[in-house]
């Protein structure tokens, strides 16, 4: 064999080496895509179901408050029959909801949207309105309680003008008042 023979064959052994180590690595990368997806599914089939058994649980709480103020009412009363009939039908709405996979949710609700669009925007939108009002009842405090627009507590007291001194403590009846510059003391009866 001469030497350009045995170049040519060891140039098409490290092609062949190449060409097989490429395909190696693109057979790894499409592994690790698709592990990659089957997990990221996985995680959020498994947030979807944590929110449908939460979903279905508040309905379900909702349902039985609506059962127990029906019962508080006067049996045969329009309002006891309203909200026994609205409690009977939220507790199936939970059932359903818990009985059900995610991607049937979403097409009971897109065939809903398609028939009803008024009221399903609707019904979005009260949605909306009771979950920005629950957010705003169970946030932690208040703007007037968190001393809103200012850097001091909501505890501080006003401050004093400099120059400017109070008989008694700020806000309280006998505190001093200014008339035209001057600090006045309150005029007591003797």
């Amino acid at each position: 064999m001469s030497t350009s023979d045995d170049i040519k064959k060891t140039a098409d052994d490290i092609g062949d080496k190449a060409k097989a180590t490429a395909h190696d690595v693109v057979d790894a990368a499409k592994r690790t895509g698709r592990e990659a997806v089957d997990s990221a599914t996985a995680e959020a089939t498994r947030r979807g179901n944590e929110a449908k058994s939460a979903t279905a649980g508040e309905i379900r709480t909702v349902a039985e408050a609506l059962r127990k103020a029906a019962d508080d009412l006067q049996d045969g009363s329009y309002q006891e029959k309203t909200f026994g009939y609205l409690a009977n039908n939220l507790a199936d709405m939970s059932d359903r909801v818990e009985s059900k996979d995610i991607g049937e949710i979403v097409e009971d609700l897109t065939y809903y949207a398609r028939r009803n669009p008024v009221l399903f925007l609707g019904g979005a939108a009260l949605l909306g309105f009771a979950v920005t009002r629950f957010g705003k009842a169970t946030s932690r405090s208040t703007p007037y309680e968190a001393g809103y627009g200012t850097d001091r507590p909501a505890t501080a007291q006003p401050q004093q003008t400099p120059g400017f001194a109070s008989a008694s403590p700020a806000g309280s009846p006998a505190a001093a008042t200014t008339r035209g510059g001057a600090v006045h003391a309150p005029r007591t009866q003797v």
